[in-house]
């Protein structure tokens, strides 16, 4: 294709309204210029992140960005892309270009770790947009910095690879035998460029994000300004291509223990137990033992446990007294025929009434339980399925959830008497407790989405934020508690919620039949729910109208209700205290107290 400006002009302005390249087409939509396409990838597709998740990788990524556009202008001058993609011979660098390449190369070798994939410890489109400024050096025959080869060496790290890394730091001289044989790493870094595109030559504008106009007022409830309906069978976009990750080495079982070990706070008892208990389960879950994640496990237990394996439950005694008072009235029971056979001894020796007076812990309650159910007369009756305290363990996790986990999961641990039990172990416990903190893929954009999922359900603060949306959109208030069926006994029943029937409101909008939209609601506590033609197409209209991409995410509201919870609290009182503990945890101060 003729490369010269006026042809460029020609094409450009064919297809671009700003006759700005790079650009991308996608169904007929072409924005251009690296700054608005990178914009509109992370919003079209959040699942599909191109930027890392961590805050302060994700402000590196930007950074590295900005300073490829702008700071290495005379390098593109010099060594435009036909050197990339016509492989066009150019004469060589001239000496202030010489420096500035040099400069370019020693920057690349602090962002880029030896053995590291990409700039972050996997792809991000940073690095799509780096790849295509070192092969405009790397075509050409300039030398390649060490570093940045044995950073594409770690993709295909093979012994007899015939780029591997050099002994010395500095540059590979110009024309030498190990500056030659660049085959394989050419093709690593072609591939990132082909998806990044040709980055602009002209000179660059540093600009901030575009800003939308301001959304007029209107009254609460008043309908928004309806966009156009999608065709009838729009197609939610295919997921962006990721290239594989490559995994981190799992620290072993001593290094691991070491590692909690030094984030625990310091004045817990055992602390080589806790540390070793932690990551057995982290470890048998294959979830990564990073700082983030351990410091999320320790502010979980920080908070619900005070790290005692066995918690005491305030007033748990009284909490048995009034379950056990509405049994009896239930099924008539006279109270002195209740009262006698609470006076029987136990299998500890102890009649009831006294082992009941001196209940302190959750594990002896349920150890109570148990021989109630086995040794009273209609014991299954009375007490079958009525145990009053649904969560247990250092982590206070659900027990139902781990009915359900053990299920689909293999226990690393021998059972003795049954999933409940072990939920009142510290082992047991912990490793239920993590499983249900972290072993689900999500999303957020910080841990304290988490949190709220850890105390409300799984994905319950991606479902209130979608309540929001639904809100908005059809002017209706909504409970925003992450629920957007009804549930009973843990399973959806017929009767509509009201986020069903605000949703129906919005029907022909969403172009979407009833049977649709419920097949997609039913998806609602998994990850998948993201990908359906319901979410996208309501967010895509919610946008629209509201004249800004809404938060994907938020705390819901939910007030916390449990024989163990004596004052009023929520499920963002919960995620924010936890929260505290973890960003403690993080700044090495261990959990807060």
């Amino acid at each position: 294709m003729p490369t010269e400006p006026k042809n460029l002009t020609s094409i450009a302005a064919d297809i671009s309204n700003t006759q700005r390249v790079p650009e991308l087409s996608d169904n007929g939509f072409n924005p251009s210029e690296s700054s608005a396409i990178c914009e509109y990838l992370e919003d079209l597709q959040p699942s599909q992140p191109i930027y890392p998740s961590d805050v302060k990788s994700k402000a590196r990524a930007r950074e590295t960005q900005a300073w490829l556009r702008s700071d290495l202008m005379s390098i593109r001058q010099e060594r435009s892309t036909e050197v990339v993609f016509l492989k066009r011979s150019p004469p060589p660098l001239s000496s202030s270009v010489q420096s500035a390449a040099d400069k370019h190369l020693q920057c690349c070798e602090r962002l880029l770790v030896p053995n590291n994939h990409g700039l972050f410890g996997q792809w991000s489109i940073a690095n799509t947009e780096l790849a295509p400024m070192l092969n405009r050096l790397i075509l050409a025959g300039e030398g390649l910095n060490a570093v940045l080869l044995s950073s594409v060496e770690a993709a295909n790290p093979s012994s007899s690879s015939p780029y591997r890394r050099p002994s010395s730091p500095h540059l590979v001289p110009r024309n030498s035998p190990q500056a030659k044989p660049m085959t394989a790493a050419r093709q690593l870094i072609l591939l990132a460029a082909a998806l990044a595109g040709c980055a602009t030559d002209g000179s660059y504008e540093s600009r901030p994000s575009p800003s939308l106009p301001p959304a007029s007022p209107q009254a609460r409830g008043a309908e928004p300004p309806q966009p156009l309906p999608p065709p009838a069978n729009v197609v939610p976009p295919p997921a962006l291509p990721r290239p594989p990750l490559m995994p981190l080495p799992y620290p072993g079982e001593r290094e691991g223990r070491a590692t909690v070990s030094r984030l625990l706070p310091a004045s817990i008892a055992d602390r080589s137990g806790w540390a070793a208990d932690i990551f057995t389960a982290v470890a048998a879950l294959q979830i990564q033992a990073s700082p983030e994640n351990l410091c999320a496990v320790i502010a979980v237990i920080a908070q619900e446990s005070s790290f005692q394996a066995d918690p005491v439950v305030p007033g748990l005694s009284r909490i048995v007294w009034q379950e056990i008072d509405q049994r009896r009235n239930r099924y008539g029971i006279p109270k002195v025929v209740l009262d006698l056979a609470l006076l029987k001894a136990s299998p500890d020796g102890r009649n009831y009434q006294v082992r009941i007076d001196a209940l302190r812990t959750e594990r002896q309650m349920n150890a109570l339980y148990d021989d109630m159910i086995s040794e009273f007369p209609s014991g299954k009756t009375l007490f079958g399925g009525y145990n009053p305290i649904r969560t247990g363990g250092p982590m206070q996790v659900s027990i139902e959830f781990a009915d359900e986990h053990v299920r689909n999961k293999p226990y690393p641990y021998p059972r003795r008497d049954g999933v409940r039990n072990e939920v009142f172990t510290r082992r047991g416990g912990l490793y239920f407790g993590i499983a249900s903190l972290l072993d689900y893929p999500a999303s957020y954009s910080q841990m304290i989405y988490r949190f709220a999922d850890f105390n409300a359900g799984r994905y319950s603060s991606r479902n209130a934020a979608f309540q929001d949306a639904v809100s908005r959109l059809a002017g209706q208030k909504l409970s925003l508690d992450g629920d957007l069926l009804r549930y009973r006994n843990g399973l959806p029943v017929a009767e509509a919620s009201d986020t069903q029937r605000a949703i129906l409101v919005l029907q022909p909008r969403l172009n979407m039949s009833t049977t649709e939209i419920q097949g997609d609601l039913k998806q609602e506590k998994s990850f998948a729910f993201e990908r359906t033609p319901l979410y996208q197409r309501l967010y895509a209209l919610a946008d629209v109208a509201s004249a800004e991409r809404l938060p994907r995410e938020r705390l819901p509201r939910i007030d916390l209700k449990s024989p163990k919870i004596s004052r009023q609290l929520t499920t963002e009182w919960f995620a924010r205290r936890v929260n505290s503990r973890y960003l403690n945890c993080l700044s090495e101060k261990g959990p807060g107290t």
